[in-house]
């Protein structure tokens, strides 16, 4: 009996790093694209009608740490659904703010194909990669 894949949501802005995640999900058999959303509001609409078992989420949505108030309206609206950060710096104010937020795990935007593939794995299973 063959395992159903791992339903993905992803969230960010910028259309050139969503085409390239988008891509990188057409050749993994086990994680599934559900859905793709460039701002907050879509974002929170995809997680409620799509139902994803994970969200890839950029917290800096048009320079504003949008990602994170997303994360936890979709945290609060669909609790089943995992949330890993994807971000081009860190802070500790910012990694803070995102656990608050029920986020389970915060990659970089330099993190290999791989590196992303198994923080969504580990995040379907309930487990973080950093925070």
């Amino acid at each position: 009996m063959a395992v159903p894949p791992i339903r993905v949501l992803i969230v960010e802005d910028e259309e050139m790093v969503r085409h390239g995640l988008q891509v990188l999900f057409e050749v993994l058999e086990d994680l599934e694209l559900v859905g793709a959303a460039a701002n907050r509001h879509d974002a929170i609409r995809l997680a409620s009608e799509l139902h994803p078992d994970v969200v890839l989420m950029d917290v800096m949505l048009s320079g504003l740490p949008q990602g994170i108030a997303a994360a936890n309206t979709i945290h609060q609206s669909v609790p089943h659904v995992q949330i890993v950060a994807l971000s081009a710096f860190f802070s500790p104010e910012l990694t803070q703010l995102a656990k608050q937020a029920g986020i389970i795990s915060f990659l970089s935007k330099t993190a290999t194909a791989e590196e992303v593939a198994a923080a969504i794995r580990l995040a379907y299973a309930g487990r973080s990669t950093d925070l």
